[in-house]
This record gives C-alpha cells, sequence and structure tokens, in this order.
C-alpha cells in the first residue's frame, strides 16, 4: 500500500497518547514521586542493563526532562 505523501510521528503520538493516560490514571503525587525518582537515579551497584531499563521505565514520567 501506498503512502499518500503524510506519514505519522509515531513516537509523538506515542508520546501524546502515554502523557494522556499518564493524566488521567496517575495521580499528580504519585507523577511527582516518579519525576523525583528518575531525577535523582544514579546507576550505583546495579547494571548497566538494570540501569537503562529503571531509566526507560521512569523517563515515561518526566518526558520534558528526556530531550
Amino acid at each position: 500500500m501506498r503512502s499518500r505523501g503524510w506519514k505519522l510521528k509515531e513516537p509523538l503520538f506515542l508520546g501524546l497518547v502515554s502523557r494522556e493516560f499518564l493524566t488521567k490514571y496517575f495521580p499528580a503525587d504519585e507523577r511527582n514521586h516518579k519525576v523525583i525518582e528518575f531525577m535523582e537515579l544514579k546507576q550505583g551497584g546495579i547494571s548497566v542493563s538494570e540501569y537503562a531499563a529503571k531509566f526507560e521505565e521512569l523517563c515515561r514520567f518526566a518526558p520534558h526532562y528526556n530531550t
């Protein structure tokens, strides 16, 4: 099937959906706690892959810091 000249920017779309989902289903204080956890994330004694997984998990709550 051929494109009609426009493409849906999937990451942008998913970002908007994620933001709407978080706003609706996570209380503001829980979101704020996750943002703080994201900002204070340190590798410490965990592996790089564990750190990366935690980073990916938490960056959903702070899209404005993940540029």
